[in-house]
């Protein structure tokens, strides 16, 4: 958002989602990237966020429940040239097979 609370929408040529570590489940043997590197020059970002906890794979019983990941995440780096910390949430779904067409 701009300093009025207005929306910028992103292309996806304005932004970076770059994984930099990973938690493997015990469980279930999916890789979730837990560390990422966010970068969007265009609004002056360039964040780093990461989690506190890395195991929060949440799965059922049943072969038909969902196997995903959920949970806090920090955030730090910089916005506009300034430093910037956060905390926000992430969910991530679809790690625990590989993807078919």
């Amino acid at each position: 958002m701009d300093a009025a609370g207005r929306a910028r929408p992103l292309r996806r040529e304005d932004f970076t989602l770059t994984p930099l570590d990973t938690w493997k489940s015990p469980s279930t043997g999916a890789s979730y990237p837990v560390r990422w590197k966010i970068a969007a020059p265009v609004l002056g970002l360039d964040l780093t966020a990461s989690t506190p906890l890395a195991g929060q794979e949440l799965s059922g019983k049943s072969r038909f429940s969902p196997v995903y990941w959920e949970g806090a995440m920090d955030f730090s780096g910089v916005s506009g040239g300034r430093p910037v910390r956060g905390v926000g949430y992430l969910e991530m779904t679809g790690y625990d097979k590989p993807v078919s067409f």
